[in-house]
């Protein structure tokens, strides 16, 4: 990933930030009433080879959790839907091994198992009818219907 190229200062300060982002949005109420919404529509901008994403999907999870956090109940099915239909459409995006390098996993997958981490969260939290869409898409995009 790209914190591999630079140098170790850079790569812990880049990791102190996102460990500090994290544990403030977690422990301030407005933050987190408002952050879920932005994180949602940030995971387009997310690289699927990123080694650097396991705060910002266990911020996401925890938003939507309903033991870490007394406002998760204000988040709506919608919202919950819409969060797990974006999910899905980066599970759709990330690297599939070829049938020529079926042992061989040669990407980061911070990425993948945030998602199915997240996915697995929020239907936990309501339920499979929110993956449907999401469940869609992913079969159209895997060809399997």
């Amino acid at each position: 990933g790209l914190e591999t190229s630079r140098p170790s200062s850079a790569v812990s300060a880049a990791s102190k930030v996102r460990k500090t982002t994290h544990e403030l949005v977690l422990n301030t109420p407005i933050l987190a009433e408002s952050a879920l919404s932005w994180l949602k529509n940030a995971i387009n901008s997310i690289q699927v080879t990123s080694d650097s994403t396991s705060e910002y999907f266990d911020l996401l999870k925890r938003l939507v959790s309903d033991e870490h956090l007394d406002h998760s109940n204000d988040v709506s099915e919608a919202e919950m839907t819409s969060l797990a239909t974006a999910v899905c459409q980066k599970l759709a995006s990330c690297p599939r091994p070829s049938s020529e390098s079926l042992a061989v996993i040669d990407f980061s997958t911070g990425v993948l198992c945030g998602c199915l981490a997240l996915l697995r969260a929020l239907i936990e939290r309501a339920g499979g009818a929110i993956v449907l869409e999401g469940t869609r898409l992913l079969l159209t995009e895997f060809q399997v219907l």
